[in-house]
């Protein structure tokens, strides 16, 4: 079993083919909320709600720029946010700094996700 990463406010991209008849499929949506632990609701770009979404059904979404805002979402550092550093395409790996700390940490690519909430850096 894999540990729930859900969590409100990042972007991730529907993986399941077969969620609404595969209307979504390949869709980057964003988590507005975490119904339980592997389940929730997200909303399109365009506004469209989708609910029961699990977790199975999703991938975490790596930002295109280095500097954006993630949330980390596996390890000890989970459900913390992180400055994008570098991104290491060829191993699928990250290197971020966590907000309000100075070290940086490199984790895969299904450690981070893209964080779209309001990016305050005293929590």
């Amino acid at each position: 079993r894999t540990e729930p990463w859900l969590i409100q406010d990042i972007r991730v991209r529907i993986v399941n083919d077969r969620y609404k008849k595969g209307k979504y499929y390949n869709q980057k949506v964003k988590i507005l909320d975490v119904i339980t632990p592997t389940e929730c609701t997200c909303v399109t770009d365009s506004g469209k709600m989708l609910e029961n979404l699990r977790q199975k059904d999703l991938e975490t979404l790596i930002p295109k720029r280095t500097g954006a805002v993630v949330m980390i979402v596996k390890g000890r550092n989970r459900f913390t946010k992180a400055k994008l550093l570098e991104k290491q395409s060829k191993k699928e790996r990250v290197v971020v700094q966590r907000l309000g700390d100075s070290d940086a940490v490199t984790l895969g690519f299904d450690a981070i996700s893209e964080f779209v909430g309001q990016a305050s850096h005293d929590d």
